[in-house]
């Protein structure tokens, strides 16, 4: 029985931060545009708020049980100012602001390294939805450069990330 309990919590924590991921409805962020095959303007501005606001959460979490880590704190601080570009564009447009629901999604993962991880899966989903919204040519001009520099501080994002999760996972070590 003791085994048993033991290999349970075992693959608990290993599939903890994917489990993590797998509560992010399918409708939801990123998740929801990249399966959305008909995206209205509404529904573009809608996806982005939410998978910056996600992100947002998770930066927090992880800040949270882990620190103030560089990487981590840089990538927050970019979606504050993408939320901050997404809210005009939500008000000029008529479009109501989604709630914010994203701290029933998130969790930050138990070990540092799965929080890299994640945060780099994250940042490739995003990054994907922005190259998808970026190429739908009936948006206005606003919203189409709005998503072309946010795909752009994704792909940063996502170097970085890549960058330092080894220098921060072998100091915590």
């Amino acid at each position: 029985m003791k085994k048993i309990l033991s290999l349970l919590l075992f693959l608990h924590f290993i599939t903890f931060p994917y489990t993590a991921l797998a509560k992010i409805p399918s409708y939801y962020g990123a998740n929801g545009a990249l399966l959305d095959e008909n995206i209205s303007l509404a529904d573009a501005l809608t996806y982005a708020l939410q998978d910056e606001l996600l992100h947002q959460s998770y930066f927090d979490s992880c800040i949270e049980r882990y620190g103030a880590i560089r990487p981590f704190v840089q990538v927050k601080v970019y979606q504050s100012q993408q939320i901050s570009t997404l809210l005009p564009l939500l008000k000029k447009y008529n479009i109501d602001s989604p709630k914010d629901r994203t701290n029933k999604f998130i969790h930050s993962p138990p070990t540092l390294q799965q929080a890299f991880e994640q945060a780099i899966e994250y940042e490739t989903k995003n990054n994907l939805m922005y190259k998808k919204l970026r190429s739908i040519d009936v948006f206005p001009e606003d919203v189409t450069e709005a998503f072309e520099r946010f795909s752009n501080s994704s792909t940063q994002h996502i170097r970085t990330l890549k960058s330092e999760k080894e220098h921060y996972v072998s100091l915590r070590s």
